[in-house]
């Protein structure tokens, strides 16, 4: 049985689906922090990436992006005087006012004389000089949900960058909601078949339903809906198809000899995109299977050549120590994919090598959730 939550397009039983998290605009839910870890790189593998870096982990102390001191991330000392207010008197001719604003931004006020002869404080200018990297106001602090059923606060510091305090979980949460949990124990080879599994999902509280009967494992499953929270369903590699295999999409060289695939439906019910690392590993029941990965847009599997070569990503590249194999291909660091908010990708999952078939698990961790970006 593998213990790590693992997601399907839905639940067992009759239950709700779990609370889905919204965009920050919409009351109660917040956006998860902008802020960057580094990856220990893909030791033994085919690509040798950039990491680009994704959310802070939960559990942890609380990180210091502004630097040392006592006090992380927020200044010490008195708070400056009140900003003048536009239209409210002011006591010198062209005395010039600045005013913080947007993410650590500044706006100009000028003390002006009136058509009355009074002075009084000019409309300000237009907010400028914000960071690149800034991502939110200084000094405020919200809640946001982490784990599995867990909560944690997060400050702006005077940077302008968010400060993650740690995730605190109830002691009796084991999974996260939506997600499942497959185990072949007591499924017989000789009864029901090699690749069967007992499933069972993840209610809303982070408690598991009880185990189904021995069944076919989902061929979709949807993203966790927190941070490094991992969802996984078992591919089974079957049948032949002409191998797609590159690293750089649009794929442009041919396709290889038939090879045992599937495809896998990578579901996000959430109105943030998400940016997910997706990685093959053993498979209970299975066996080490040197794998290749190729990430579609939308919600069916390619169905001519021309458009298989039209992917998303693409990965040949392994990292030992998160696949537990030295053939099972991982898509990290520069290779994430990005889910659409509500989007879906399709994923297919190749044997390398001719004459193999059998399991493997596909895993998905959400690294980044983000609201989407505005159109036209």
């Amino acid at each position: 049985m593998f213990g790590a939550a693992c997601a399907a397009g839905g639940t067992l039983d009759n239950e709700p689906p779990p609370d889905v998290a919204v965009a920050p605009t919409e009351p109660g839910v917040k956006l998860p922090p902008k802020s960057s870890s580094s990856s220990s790189g893909e030791p033994g593998g085919e690509d040798d990436d950039d990491d680009l870096g994704g959310p802070t982990g939960d559990g942890g102390p609380t990180s210091k992006p502004d630097g040392g001191g006592t006090n992380p991330g927020l200044d010490a000392g008195p708070p400056p005087p009140p900003a003048p207010v536009a239209g409210d008197p002011c006591p010198t001719l062209d005395e010039l006012r600045s005013a913080s604003c947007g993410f650590c931004g500044t706006k100009k006020t000028i003390c002006e004389k009136t058509r009355d002869g009074s002075l009084k404080w000019a409309p300000y200018s237009a907010c400028e000089g914000q960071p690149a990297d800034a991502v939110c106001a200084a000094g405020s602090v919200e809640p946001e949900p982490c784990g599995n059923c867990g909560t944690r606060v997060r400050t702006c510091s005077n940077a302008c960058k968010w400060v993650v305090g740690a995730c605190t979980v109830p002691p009796a949460a084991e999974c996260a909601p939506a997600t499942l949990d497959l185990t072949n124990a007591g499924c017989p080879e000789d009864q029901y078949g090699k690749y069967v599994y007992r499933v069972r999902s993840c209610r809303s509280d982070c408690s598991f339903n009880p185990y189904s009967s021995c069944i076919s494992p989902p061929a979709a499953l949807e993203i966790g809906q927190t941070l490094n929270t991992v969802s996984s369903t078992v591919a089974i590699l079957a049948g032949s198809l002409a191998r797609a295999s590159g690293t750089t999409c649009p794929l442009t060289a041919a396709f290889g000899e038939g090879r045992a695939y599937a495809y896998t439906q990578i579901r996000n019910p959430l109105s943030m995109d998400a940016t997910v690392s997706i990685y093959n590993s053993e498979a209970p029941g299975g066996a080490k299977i040197k794998t290749n990965l190729v990430a579609y847009e939308g919600d069916e599997a390619p169905s001519t050549a021309d458009a298989r070569k039209q992917c998303v990503r693409a990965s040949t590249s392994f990292n030992q120590s998160i696949t537990g194999g030295p053939g099972f291909a991982i898509m990290e660091t520069t290779r994430r994919v990005t889910i659409k908010a509500g989007g879906s990708i399709m994923l297919y999952t190749s044997a390398v090598d001719a004459n193999v078939s059998g399991s493997v698990k596909v895993n998905v961790k959400t690294e980044i959730l983000a609201v989407p970006a505005s159109t036209p």
